[in-house]
C-alpha cells in the first residue's frame, strides 16, 4: 500500500475489535494527523503552525521541524520550549530562536554556556545575571568578538575583564 512512500505505516491494516471502533477510528486519525505532521514540517518546519497543539506539544515533530526552521521554537507549547535539546536545535539552526525559549533556560549557567558555544549571538538573550557571567562572556567572545556588546555592562565597563580580553590575540 505504500510502494511509493519511504515511510510506510499503513493504519488502514491496525486491527480493531468491533466494540472498540470509535477508538480505534479516533486512534488512527491521530496517527494518520502525526504522520502528515512529520511529512509537512520535513519539508518546512513552519509549517508546525498549523498544526493542532497536540501535535506542537510532540517532541519528535518539534525536532524536526525546528531543525528545519529554528524560528518555529515560538509555536511549540511550553515544556518544549523548555527543552535544552529542542531549544539548541531550534538555536543551531536560527540563533535568533532563543528569544522563544523558556525564561528558566536562559537564566540556567550552564545551558547559556552550550549555546554561546554553539554560536556565540545567543548571548543577547541571556539573562542578566548569565551576562554578568565572566566565564559565559569569555566563551562567547572566544567565539565571537562581535558577542562582547551583550556582555552586562557591569562587564564591559571592569578594567580586569576587559583588558584580558583585547590582548586575545585575534
Amino acid at each position: 500500500c505504500c510502494a511509493s512512500s519511504s515511510v510506510c505505516v499503513c493504519v488502514h491494516e491496525v486491527p480493531c475489535l468491533d466494540r472498540r471502533r470509535t477508538l480505534c477510528d479516533s486512534a488512527r486519525a491521530m496517527l494518520t494527523q502525526r504522520l502528515a505532521a512529520l511529512a509537512a514540517v520535513r519539508k518546512n518546519g513552519m509549517a508546525l503552525e498549523f498544526a493542532t497543539s497536540e501535535l506542537r506539544a510532540d517532541r519528535e515533530v518539534a525536532m524536526v521541524a525546528v531543525s528545519q526552521a529554528g524560528a518555529c521554537l515560538r509555536c511549540l507549547c511550553d515544556a518544549l520550549r523548555g527543552d535544552r535539546e529542542v531549544v539548541l536545535a531550534a538555536a543551531a539552526q536560527r540563533p535568533e530562536a532563543m528569544q522563544y525559549a523558556a525564561p528558566e533556560l536562559l537564566a540556567d549557567r550552564d545551558f547559556m554556556m552550550q549555546a554561546v558555544r554553539q554560536d556565540a549571538s545567543t548571548l543577547q538573550y541571556a539573562s542578566q545575571e548569565v551576562r554578568s557571567d565572566a566565564e559565559v562572556v569569555r566563551a562567547a567572545i572566544a567565539n565571537s568578538w562581535f558577542s562582547f556588546q551583550y556582555a552586562s555592562e557591569s562587564l564591559r565597563a571592569d578594567r580586569d575583564f576587559v583588558l584580558p580580553v583585547v590582548r586575545v590575540d585575534r
